[in-house]
């Protein structure tokens, strides 16, 4: 299991709401777990994205563990890029994007 929140280099006590806008907490997690990021360019991935905010999140949790990713922090909310994190599995899904998650993909 991939636990999203040991990719953040972001202070874990930041409040929730900073850290909705803090990039480079967001870069981190999303290029450790899938090498890559999103490019919401492409209106398929764009979709995936807003019909995944449109789900509750603990069906958005549920998604993304039944994929090997813990999303939720030790605090129990999401990382801050949840959203994108599951976006970007639908679209591995839906052969949009064509990334593996290497095993014991995991910071040193």
């Amino acid at each position: 299991m991939i636990k999203a929140e040991e990719f953040a280099g972001a202070d874990k006590d930041m409040a929730f709401e900073e850290a909705l806008l803090y990039a480079p907490e967001r870069d981190g997690i999303l290029l450790g777990i899938f090498g890559t990021m999103p490019d919401y360019a492409d209106a398929r991935l764009e979709q995936l994205w807003q019909e995944t905010n449109l789900r509750p999140l603990a069906e958005v949790v549920a998604y993304c563990h039944r994929h090997g990713i813990d999303i939720v922090k030790e605090d129990g909310r999401p990382v801050a890029c949840y959203l994108d994190i599951a976006a970007m599995l639908r679209a591995i899904d839906v052969d949009i994007l064509n990334v593996r998650l290497a095993e014991g993909s995991r910071p040193q």
